[in-house]
């Protein structure tokens, strides 16, 4: 399944401010001597902001799922992926077992592009390991004991 979304498109207003503040960028460097900075500073930040001007590929196959914008690529194989959290316009598949701050910066973040339903179904379809869930519980189908932790309390057996 490959999909792409052109966030650029869907907020063109945020297109101007980070023109604005690159050419910024290259004016300071100027202004204090710093030659070398007036291609760096817009090279950041348009690096930084690629996602406003390129579009942003999508990918998902019976190995891993990834996300491409330029020559950037964020990739996680199914194994990895231990959660599946809801965000605003799409939903982020993280390799962290529980909730953490670092939830924002782990795993892959997928936008949808009107094909919501297909992309929630092939994620549960790739992800469905063992007859266990992402949150690693059993579902109808049974499961391996040790990952009903949760179902046993303190007398669960340590994997």
């Amino acid at each position: 399944m490959v999909w792409q979304v052109r966030l650029g498109d869907r907020m063109p207003e945020k297109r101007l401010p980070v023109i604005v503040f690159a050419a910024l960028t290259a004016v300071v460097a100027y202004a204090i001597g710093f030659y070398l900075g007036i291609l760096l500073g817009p090279i950041v930040v348009f690096a930084s902001t690629a996602e406003l001007f390129l579009p942003i590929k999508y990918r998902i196959d019976q190995e891993q799922v990834s996300s491409k914008i330029g020559v950037s690529l964020t990739a996680m194989r199914w194994e990895n992926v231990k959660r599946t959290i809801p965000v605003e316009g799409g939903i982020r598949l993280s390799p962290l077992e529980s909730p953490s701050r670092l939830d924002a910066f782990r795993g892959v973040l997928l936008r949808f592009s009107g094909n919501e339903d297909a992309v929630l179904v092939k994620i549960a379809e790739l992800t469905q390991r063992d007859g266990r869930t992402l949150d690693g519980t059993a579902d109808s189908r049974g499961g391996d004991e040790a990952h009903r932790e949760s179902d046993l309390g303190d007398q669960a057996p340590k994997a």
